[in-house]
């Protein structure tokens, strides 16, 4: 069986980037403050593996998914772009206000 290192490779990486550990494990940590160190770590599995569950049911059947509604991968990956450009399009637009709406009081 052929394993293509660099598809792995840029597969994690990609993962990695989407569900964001270090960006959420600070939110995970607030989150159950007070709760001892067992429970957090069986906490933190269910969710991991939850994550892993959700994530391979659609991966899998993905492409029937994505077949059954007409959208191509294409089309996919722009609203994908469109979806993460979105947040930081936003912040740039209010900071823009509020530089607008300070220069307009002084």
């Amino acid at each position: 069986m052929y394993l293509d290192f660099s598809f792995l490779i840029k597969s994690f990486v990609m993962l990695f980037v989407i569900l964001d550990p270090i960006g959420y494990g600070p939110i995970f940590m607030s989150l159950t403050k007070g709760v001892d160190r067992a429970a957090r770590a069986k906490i933190a599995g269910r969710a991991v593996l939850t994550a892993g569950l959700v994530l391979f049911a659609f991966a899998l059947p993905g492409e029937i998914i994505l077949n059954f509604f007409g959208i191509t991968l294409p089309s996919f990956k722009i609203a994908g772009g469109l979806l993460l450009l979105s947040p930081p399009w936003t912040w740039f637009l209010n900071s823009q206000r509020d530089r607008v709406a300070l220069i307009k009081t002084t």
